[in-house]
């Protein structure tokens, strides 16, 4: 017997659970892009959580009038693949690559999608075939977007938002293996996987959505710093900024004044004053430069006689 048959997966009851994350999770993404619409690729975003709704409830709609429940698979499928494709699109506009041909590849991808599910709505092994391998790709390419090229101070939140596409990558790309060497469509159908996949799905909204919070977090963060550092009217240096870059300056040019003063004392060795002024600081507990400084006029007397 399979490891997966024995986990304790009710299918009706995962799936009651996907939905109910799926609503809450497009109710924190709607909050998401009210905050950020200003950023690009947020609005992307928000339409690929709202594609999901029609999806979770093709399935259950087609029971209910009495339609054959492989036209809402069919159309399921459609709205997965949809959906992938609508958030690699607002991941590559969030980073700044948008080209307006893609329009056309999109116009053509959306009915490609729906025609491969419908197509094979009755065989299971065909259309999991297909659609799992489009889904990998769409999907390790979403990951690849979020964490290429990024800064130090985006990297981490970055990486948290591209590691549960690649998990749920993963997990398609073990659904193709399982199809790939399966003999019956209804032995695939209700497959143990099926539930493990399912879970992966939930893990993948939730991860998903707090991902993408918390990179459009920090570029708002990152904009307010900039804002600190520079005036919005003028494109200067604010007084704090300026403050702040003086005193760093200054605390580099005393450095180097010490270095200097460090070689020339190694070059000529210590003199009259040098060497009376470490017993007088001693003795007397005053600072060793004020010493120097008290002696200096005397020892120069003493030398110009000589």
């Amino acid at each position: 017997m399979s490891p997966l048959a024995a986990l304790p997966l009710d299918r009706n009851t995962i799936h009651l659970v996907g939905a109910i994350v799926f609503v809450l999770t497009l109710l924190v993404m709607f909050t998401v892009w009210r905050v950020n619409r200003a950023q690009a690729g947020v609005a992307w975003w928000l339409a690929a959580s709202v594609a999901a709704i029609p999806g979770l409830a093709a399935t259950p709609l087609c029971r209910a009038l009495a339609v054959p429940v492989s036209y809402g698979i069919g159309f399921n499928n459609g709205v997965s693949l949809s959906m992938h494709l609508l958030a690699l699109e607002g991941a590559m506009r969030y980073r700044g690559c948008y080209a307006p041909a893609r329009w056309y590849w999109r116009l053509a991808a959306f009915p490609a999608f729906f025609a491969l599910g419908f197509t094979h709505r009755d065989d299971a092994v065909a259309r999991y075939l297909g659609h799992d391998l489009i889904a990998v790709a769409l999907l390790a390419g979403l990951a690849f977007t979020m964490r290429w090229r990024v800064t130090e101070n985006e990297r981490s939140v970055h990486s948290l938002a591209a590691l549960f596409p690649a998990l749920f990558a993963l997990a398609f790309a073990g659904r193709w293996c399982i199809a790939l060497t399966a003999l019956e469509s209804d032995d695939l159908a209700h497959h143990p996987y099926q539930m493990v996949l399912a879970l992966m799905g939930i893990v993948f909204t939730n991860g998903w959505t707090f991902g993408v919070s918390l990179c459009c977090y920090e570029r708002a963060q990152a904009k307010l710093r900039a804002l600190a550092l520079c005036d919005a009217l003028t494109a200067l240096p604010n007084r704090r900024c300026f403050e702040e870059t003086l005193a760093r300056e200054a605390r580099d040019g005393m450095a180097t004044a010490q270095y200097i003063a460090g070689m020339a004392f190694s070059n000529v060795g210590l003199g009259l004053v040098h060497g009376m002024a470490h017993p007088l600081g001693a003795y007397y507990d005053i600072p060793h430069g004020v010493a120097n400084a008290l002696l200096l006029p005397f020892v120069m007397e003493y030398n110009k006689e000589a």
